[in-house]
């Protein structure tokens, strides 16, 4: 078969052959890992007692508001429910503790949703990388160029393969936090927050998907630049590695304040620089103009990184 529908073929002939090869060799085991985590966290949060109470502006600790931050009203809400159960205790009753939903959601933002962003672009970033620096290593690359497919229809192949491979990671993210908001957060009295969940949900969905674009796209940039595939995915884990404690870094910002406003707005630039930093505030903020501009950031730095790889890939010698 020659001509356009040959590359065509060929070219959906390769993205097929190597998503099968992710799948069956290295995302299994990913996958398991992924459902009994993220489902751990899930059902920590689900066996907590939620209500609608909203949380007033009302300043404690020296200042501090909830809707400073994440970590902010955790603070917030430790203290109040502190207060609270020491006035309960002291009275005779028995202390239980009534999550406001609010603080509920902010909770699932920072563990369950942090995790599932995390390990879905770990697997997307080790699948791409390990693609075509593996083709390198087995010395296979030169007979998968020899066909009708061109060097940036194979680096794409490759690239939509490693992709792929993320997207029922996605699905269970989607399946779990709309299970914990109908068992956790469903009661009558929260239908205010419907409105709430279903804006998190959809940015959660798209920022996910975004961010895990620009870590397969790094790692498929990697991929092309290496030789060995040990040493390509060795390489991309430390991106999403250093991400992440960008992130956790961000969670942490209102501890450095105390440091002055100079290095707590140092600090708080260099966490910007984490993509998983940016989907944090988008879903914290659940601003749909926050939404647009870190999504388009992200998937324009990922074009950018897939460009590059595939300059790079051109300019190679494969053959052996």
């Amino acid at each position: 078969m020659k001509g356009p529908l040959g590359m065509l073929f060929g070219y959906v002939y390769l993205t097929w052959h190597e998503f099968r090869y992710l799948i069956s060799r290295r995302t299994r085991a990913s996958y398991i890992i992924f459902i009994l985590i993220f489902g751990m966290s899930l059902y920590g949060i689900s066996i907590q007692d939620y209500n609608a109470q909203s949380v007033g502006t009302t300043e404690l600790l020296g200042g501090l508001e909830i809707g400073d931050g994440p970590l902010v009203d955790m603070i917030i809400f430790t203290f109040i429910f502190g207060m609270s159960t020491f006035a309960s205790a002291t009275g005779g009753e028995a202390p239980a503790i009534v999550i406001p939903a609010q603080l509920g959601v902010t909770l699932l933002i920072l563990v369950s949703i942090f995790l599932g962003i995390n390990m879905v672009s770990r697997l997307g970033v080790k699948n791409a990388a390990s693609t075509l620096s593996r083709e390198k290593g087995s010395r296979t690359l030169y007979l998968i160029a020899s066909t009708t497919n061109t060097r940036p229809a194979i680096y794409l192949a490759k690239l939509k393969a490693a992709y792929l491979t993320t997207l029922p990671m996605i699905a269970i993210m989607f399946l779990g936090v709309y299970w914990i908001w109908t068992s956790a957060f469903g009661a009558p009295g929260m239908a205010a927050m419907q409105a709430t969940f279903q804006t998190l949900l959809l940015n959660m969905v798209i920022m996910t998907l975004c961010t895990t674009i620009l870590f397969t796209s790094l790692g498929s940039l990697v991929s092309a630049l290496k030789q060995e595939e040990e040493s390509a995915v060795s390489l991309s884990r430390k991106f999403t590695t250093l991400a992440t404690a960008l992130t956790i870094l961000w969670v942490l910002l209102p501890i450095f304040s105390v440091a002055g406003e100079t290095i707590h707005s140092w600090f708080e630039a260099l966490t910007m620089l984490s993509p998983i930093t940016q989907d944090l505030i988008v879903l914290y903020g659940n601003d749909s103009t926050l939404l647009i501009q870190y999504a388009g950031i992200q998937l324009a730095a990922a074009a950018v990184l897939t460009i590059l790889g595939i300059i790079v890939f051109i300019k190679q010698d494969i053959e052996y």
